[in-house]
């Protein structure tokens, strides 16, 4: 879902993780064809579904279970739904503004750079940024993509004048709902001192190589 606006770039929010570990990455995968991959193709269709309900109000028990439906089984059906549940009790917590599948640029800090969160709430002076994952693997709401989702949030609604982000993953199938707070401050020094300089490293002219162990 995300990487849908993103893979014309090669550092996109989605990647920034393997970036800033590893800013030889960029380099190293250039004209690899990772093909399409049933694990992400499934998570684009659950993230379609969760826009829908959300943008509608709706649940997936709302919808049929034959025709173009039928691609959603039972299990599809009732992740969504939690992730469902889970904005909700958040709104509930957080009155607000609810938004979903929102664009954020974030060239100011590096061109190109671009993305879009899956949900987020604008709740007085807390923006709440809400990463839906429909891996098996728990993800920490420390990732730099949340980052630099609320990065990017936070440009667009400055005028509001935020004292608090909360970053969350919501993660139905490893059941797991992660959370973690900044203040707005504690992010632009992220992307100051993190962030750009491992963009500026991995489109400079020698950037650094770091790859993970072998398991």
């Amino acid at each position: 879902m995300n990487e849908r606006i993103e893979k014309h770039f090669e550092a996109g929010p989605s990647k920034l993780d393997r970036v800033i570990a590893c800013p030889g990455s960029v380099v190293a995968s250039r004209g690899i064809d990772e093909g399409p991959m049933l694990a992400a193709e499934h998570g684009k269709r659950l993230h379609t579904l969760l826009e829908t309900c959300l943008k509608n109000r709706t649940t997936p028990a709302d919808y049929p279970t034959d025709g173009d439906w039928a691609v959603y089984s039972d299990d599809d059906r009732e992740a969504v739904a939690e992730v469902v549940r889970h904005v909700q009790e958040l709104l509930d917590e957080f009155p607000g503004e609810l938004l979903v599948e929102v664009d954020v640029d974030l060239s100011d800090y590096f061109p190109g750079l671009i993305g879009r969160v899956d949900v987020a709430i604008v709740s007085g002076k807390t923006l709440i940024v809400i990463d839906g994952k429909f891996g098996r693997v728990p993800v920490s709401a420390e990732t730099a993509q949340l980052k630099a989702y609320a990065l990017g949030l936070l440009d667009a609604y400055s005028y509001l004048s935020f004292e608090q982000v909360i970053g969350i993953i919501s993660q139905p199938f490893a059941h797991h709902y992660d959370e973690t707070r900044y203040a707005p401050d504690e992010l632009e020094l992220w992307a100051q001192g993190i962030m750009v300089p491992a963009l500026k490293e991995a489109f400079g002219p020698a950037p650094r190589f770091n790859p993970a162990p072998q398991a």
